[in-house]
């Protein structure tokens, strides 16, 4: 009989939104980490002491490169959308989304033309 038996365990100590968890590779090393967004209106990286505090109630997250060689993390909430580099530590943009975010999606789209990802939000 096969028997499956665990070979490591992954806790956070965070309570996690629904939908707000991803992988992602932050920085130049090439190491994939986990990246969630808390119900305290926090984005966690996992294995780092990164907490991000947004202020606002997190509705959607997503983790993808933007012109960029690593993952950045884009944040969407009640009221606007940021894109954060966690390796340079800096806010890339944010702007206003008047009726809140509640999904992203980041993507090529008619790639034959594409020079950057196009990013949706709704």
């Amino acid at each position: 009989m096969l028997g499956l038996r665990s070979e490591f365990s992954y806790g956070i100590p965070h309570h996690v939104v629904s939908g707000c968890a991803k992988f992602g590779v932050l920085d130049v090393s090439g190491k994939t980490q986990l990246i969630v967004a808390t119900t305290t209106n926090k984005v966690a990286i996992h294995d780092s002491e990164t907490l991000l505090n947004i202020n606002e109630k997190i509705l959607a997250l997503e983790v993808t490169q933007l012109e960029t060689t690593y993952d950045v993390i884009i944040v969407g909430t009640a009221s606007r959308v940021l894109a954060y580099d966690a390796y340079k530590n800096t806010n890339i943009f944010q702007r206003d989304i008047t009726d809140g975010v509640n999904c992203i999606h980041v993507g090529f789209y008619n790639v034959k033309f594409a020079k950057a990802p196009k990013m949706y939000v709704c």
